[in-house]
């Protein structure tokens, strides 16, 4: 009898022993199971998390690229505004020099009687502007 009890404890202890070894196995398993859920949901948010990022850093360099094109439109039509107005002037001095020579040519053919009344009467309106003035400066 004490060797059939002794087997009995033998055989018992394995038992528990293999119980207590598949119960710590569950136990690890259900652990790295929760730790591979938890990962996953991790990963998850990490990968919506960096394309909402890079959604953003793609709309801000589409932005930048408008901005960019549209200062350099800007530039390109000040440039076109500055050409004409260039344009302008040099048809405008152009014109001026034309009209000099003209009045050179006219002032020629004019009596000399008329050239020395011209020059009085500005001679005259300038002793006049300088009396006013001097006048409001005392």
């Amino acid at each position: 009898m004490f060797l059939a009890e002794l087997a009995y404890n033998t055989v018992d202890e394995e038992i528990k022993d293999l119980q207590l070894k598949q119960e710590r196995r569950d136990h690890s398993l259900n652990m790295s199971k929760e730790e591979l859920k938890k990962d996953n949901v991790d990963l998850i948010t990490f990968i919506s998390l960096d394309n909402k990022l890079k959604q953003e850093k793609e709309q801000k360099e589409r932005d930048e690229l408008k901005k960019k094109q549209d200062k350099e439109d800007t530039l390109k039509q000040m440039d076109q505004k500055i050409q004409t107005v260039k344009s302008e002037i040099e048809k405008n001095h152009d014109q001026l020099k034309g009209l000099k020579e003209y009045q050179e040519f006219v002032l020629e053919l004019s009596a000399s009687e008329f050239l020395e009344e011209r020059k009085a009467m500005m001679f005259d309106k300038t002793e006049t502007v300088k009396r006013n003035w001097i006048m409001k400066a005392k």
